[in-house]
């Protein structure tokens, strides 16, 4: 019971990324209705959803309640909710513009950190964004709740789906420990991570990390700063010839 349309991305001025052809009107409008699996949503967080641009039917809030003041991720626990009451329908056409902003989290969340400052903030705003994940999980956990005692899911269903929002905030847990941790306790972390359904990702963003920070900092501001500068000589040449 919801449904997800597309966007325009647009900058604090109000231009539009990427130009007139972001904003292309497709030539025919498609509905396009999925019944996504609760486990798979739950473990993927897919089919994604962006807020902004996902509408609910007022049914989704009278059922489990208003959202959290303490939650970021209200895009996803929107389409749990959904996802518990029926289906989500996508428009293939864009019905609102979204803004992106210099400090934007998910905007800034993949670029090239090139300088110590820059990569400092942004293994911080990883570990804020995990910390955020992990309020999302406690939230599946109590709608899923409500979704059982309102028997839009078996019992069965319920222990499962239990099981995979445990796991998935105690990876959550681990990355907002890490981010702080002595290196015993990174190594006692790893351990504990070695047969975590879903946490080979996981072990692998901390195996960068058990240098002392200050190392692996400098380490990415030289990597990055030649990614950086190998994609400027690879445009010049390019418009070149």
């Amino acid at each position: 019971m919801g449904i997800q349309s597309g966007f325009i991305k647009i900058d604090e001025k109000g231009n539009v990324i990427g130009g007139p052809a972001s904003c292309a009107a497709a030539e025919t409008v498609t509905f396009r209705e999925e019944k996504p699996d609760l486990e798979n949503y739950v473990r993927t967080l897919q089919p994604e959803t962006v807020g902004g641009a996902f509408a609910c039917h007022p049914v989704t809030f009278s059922t489990f309640g208003p959202l959290p003041s303490a939650l970021i991720h209200e895009d996803n626990v929107a389409a749990l909710r959904a996802i518990c009451l029926g289906s989500l329908i996508f428009v293939n056409i864009p019905l609102i513009k979204r803004r992106f902003h210099e400090n934007n989290l998910f905007s800034r969340q993949h670029e090239l950190a090139a300088s110590w400052t820059a990569v400092k903030q942004q293994e911080e705003r990883m570990i804020r964004d995990a910390s955020g994940y992990a309020v999302m999980y406690d939230v599946f956990l109590a709608d899923l709740q409500v979704a059982r005692e309102k028997k839009m899911i078996s019992e069965e269903r319920w222990v499962d789906l239990k099981k995979a929002c445990i796991q998935h905030r105690r990876l959550c847990d681990y990355q907002v420990q890490y981010g702080t941790a002595k290196t015993a306790r990174k190594f006692q972390i790893l351990f504990s991570l070695r047969h975590a359904h879903g946490g080979g990702m996981l072990i692998k963003w901390m195996l960068l990390r058990l240098m002392p920070a200050p190392l692996f900092r400098s380490m990415k501001v030289m990597g990055n700063s030649t990614r950086l500068a190998l994609k400027t000589i690879f445009r010049k040449c390019a418009l070149g010839g």
